[in-house]
């Protein structure tokens, strides 16, 4: 490999690896509002690309995309919501399944029922307390982000 070609894979590693920690920052600081603001750049991102379409005299999918756009930014989090209690719902659905299973069996071993309860646990938490869930579940990622940034710049520091 080239001298110019490694410097610019370290660069790229470097970037990556500091983007890696700055968006594990953003997810533990921001925590749910992160959706928020997904949201409104997915709108805003729809809305823009209806301009350039209707500029293109593609009238059809500027319509289209500026009432998605409109859906989004309006109506995201109520969309959103909805789509968490259907998951919820079915993780439940999920967890009674396997704790059925289990008794059907007739496991009498206590290690069996840790899954299909923790399974449970977490859609009923989805279900009752979706900000504080979600908020935990950023957090969570956000230090995963940062450990996973911290490792890949240590690594890139130390192949240099």
């Amino acid at each position: 490999m080239t001298m110019k070609r490694k410097n610019y894979v370290i660069g790229n590693k470097l970037l990556s690896s500091l983007l890696l920690i700055l968006i594990g920052i953003m997810f533990i600081i921001l925590k749910g509002e992160v959706i928020s603001i997904a949201l409104s750049i997915i709108g805003i991102g729809l809305i823009i690309f209806a301009i350039m379409d209707y500029t293109k005299k593609r009238v059809t999918p500027a319509i289209i995309e500026l009432i998605m756009g409109i859906i989004v930014i309006v109506f995201g989090w109520t969309l959103l919501s909805a789509a968490i209690i259907i998951l919820a719902a079915l993780i439940l659905i999920y967890g009674i399944f396997q704790l059925y299973t289990i008794l059907q069996y007739k496991r009498k071993s206590l290690i069996y029922f840790i899954e299909p309860i923790l399974t449970i646990i977490v859609a009923l938490c989805l279900l009752f307390n979706k900000g504080g869930t979600i908020n935990f579940v950023f957090i969570i990622s956000g230090i995963c982000l940062i450990a996973d940034g911290l490792i890949s710049l240590a690594y890139t520091l130390k192949s240099k």
